[in-house]
């Protein structure tokens, strides 16, 4: 058994370590303050980084517009010549 490290604040049962690993206390159900404080900051840093996600987005999709470009312009260029010395020979 584990021996104990703090009170609940709410019904003042005994907690041990394994305890406080859970959400809320055993006994009384109480949320740990440590517990829901985490689960804010988790949510404001999870909407800061949908901001920043959302942010980058159009610079990375242009990027991409522009990659598919470059790839295909030596094509396009072969293509284009390939025209060129087809309609050169028929005329």
């Amino acid at each position: 058994m584990y021996p104990t490290v703090q009170n609940c604040t709410n019904c003042g049962a005994n907690l041990t370590i394994n305890d406080l690993r859970l959400q809320g206390c055993p006994y009384c159900q109480t949320v740990y303050p440590h517990r829901s404080m985490a689960e804010q900051q988790m949510q404001i840093n999870q909407q800061m980084m949908g901001r920043i996600v959302q942010q980058q987005y159009p610079v990375v999709q242009q990027a991409t517009r522009q990659l598919r470009w470059l790839l295909l312009m030596p094509i396009l260029t072969s293509l284009l010549i390939a025209i060129i010395v087809i309609v050169t020979l028929l005329l």
